[in-house]
């Protein structure tokens, strides 16, 4: 995936039962939740779309909405089944990330009942997808500087070009340039061997992934979507191949119309895929979502009447909120991400419809 690209996606927080009217709506699809909220200093207020607590900038904690999480698989019957497994999922993923949250024995214990199970095996897997084309540190590292050195030999060869042009007779320049020809030659070869190093541990990860992906029984419609992406995505975008066969193509098209509240986040993957092959579908999802008698929980800030559209979406520049009602004083928009880290607080103007956001600087995913 091109760096900077990224998605959009409404809380999967939801309920099941008849919708309620005025619920704010955002057709988009991603890995990051976008909330419009009242201004205020309090990041534990329940929020736009539903009453999760949001984690602050500190990382390095364990929440108690994570407890909650690691101690009860089924957070309350408020929440639907998707939303339980996905809830262990993130927390799944950022031990992951985060290994010194085994020194926790409530999350020790979580981390070794989910290890086997579809939870670690799906969510161990999506992590091993996203660091397969991640190269080394220190590999990318020499690369760098490398690079930084092939700029100034090349600076250093143009300047000599111009002295030899003025004093074609004076052989300590052609010394020189010989010199540093010969040394780009070689950090020339050095990166080469560099990029085929990373490709081959690429290849060797991708195809760990395949035999893990292939291995895992799911039994859930949400798992089951996972686990049809990965295949695809390991098949594809992962040995840097764009385009679908019709046999991908008729797996994504079983799952792109699927509501993402019960079909999980592998729906919104699976319609970025699609993409390869169509990228001019909308996928209307409070509509879609309807028909399955699914819909997001209410908050207590709640806004109106509101409906709010993300476009494009994917992004990879930068993305446009737009609301069909004018933005009153004091709204927020907030980014966050899976483990609901607050990426973007921005406020928003009084009486325009459109926000616009930059996506650059995010992270792929």
């Amino acid at each position: 995936m091109s760096a900077g690209s990224f998605f959009l996606y409404a809380n999967s927080i939801v309920t099941k039962g008849s919708r309620p009217e005025n619920i704010p709506t955002v057709n988009g699809a991603g890995q990051f939740l976008v909330q419009i909220v009242p201004s205020g200093p309090n990041d534990q207020e329940c929020v736009y779309y539903s009453c999760q607590p949001i984690l602050n900038s500190n990382q390095n904690s364990i929440s108690s909405a994570e407890i909650s999480v690691a101690t009860d698989d089924n957070l309350g019957e408020d929440f639907i089944e998707q939303t339980n497994d996905q809830l262990n999922k993130n927390l799944f993923e950022r031990i992951l990330k985060d290994s010194s949250m085994l020194s926790n024995p409530i999350i020790y214990a979580f981390f070794q009942q989910k290890y086997s199970s579809n939870v670690g095996l799906l969510t161990t897997t999506k992590v091993n997808i996203e660091e397969a084309s991640k190269w080394n540190n220190l590999y990318a590292s020499v690369y760098l500087q490398n690079v930084n050195l092939l700029k100034l030999y090349g600076d250093s060869i143009k300047s000599l070009d111009a002295l030899i042009e003025a004093n074609p007779y004076n052989s300590m320049f052609f010394i020189y340039k010989d010199s540093l020809s010969r040394q780009i030659k070689s950090i020339n070869q050095s990166n080469s061997n560099i990029q085929e190093i990373m490709k081959q541990v690429s290849k060797q990860k991708v195809e760990s992934e395949e035999t893990r992906n292939q291995g895992i029984t799911a039994i859930e419609i949400f798992d089951q979507n996972e686990k049809a992406v990965n295949e695809i995505l390991l098949n594809t975008i992962e040995k840097d191949k764009f385009e679908l066969n019709e046999a991908e193509i008729t797996i994504l098209e079983d799952i792109i119309f699927q509501c993402p509240l019960e079909g999980g986040p592998a729906v919104y993957t699976a319609r970025s895929l699609y993409a390869l092959h169509n990228d001019s579908i909308d996928f209307p999802d409070d509509d879609i979502c309807i028909l399955t008698n699914t819909t997001f929980k209410k908050g207590q800030n709640a806004i109106s009447g509101c409906q709010f559209r993300i476009a494009p979406n994917p992004a990879f520049q930068s993305t446009t909120i737009s609301s069909n009602m004018p933005f009153e004083e004091n709204l927020q928009l907030r980014m966050i991400d899976p483990y609901n880290k607050i990426l973007l607080t921005k406020k928003l103007k009084a009486n325009e419809y459109f926000e616009n956001i930059e996506t650059e600087k995010f992270p792929s995913g």
